[in-house]
C-alpha cells in the first residue's frame, strides 16, 4: 500500500462476505525500510519475530519469501 509516496507493507487476510471479497488487515510491518530490517532481523533469530505471527503460523520459510518477494520488486 502506498502513501505519501512510501510504500507500507501489511499481512491481510482475504475471505468472502455477502458473496463479495474482503480483506483485513492482520499485522502491519511498517515503511518497506522498516519491514525490511524487521525481515532480516526475525531471518536471523526467529525469537525476535512477534508471537502473533508465530501463532499464525509464520516460520523462517515465510520470512524468507516475504524478503524475496520486497527485494524482487526493488530490482524491476
Amino acid at each position: 500500500m502506498k502513501a505519501k509516496n512510501r510504500e507500507y507493507f501489511y499481512l491481510r487476510k482475504s475471505f468472502w462476505k455477502d458473496k463479495k471479497p474482503q480483506n483485513k488487515n492482520v499485522f502491519s510491518f511498517g515503511n518497506k525500510q522498516k519491514a525490511l530490517n524487521s525481515f532480516y532481523e526475525w531471518k536471523n533469530n526467529i525469537e525476535n519475530m512477534p508471537a502473533d505471527l508465530r501463532e499464525m503460523g509464520f516460520d523462517r520459510e515465510d520470512i524468507v519469501n516475504w524478503i524475496d518477494q520486497i527485494e524482487g520488486e526493488l530490482n524491476k
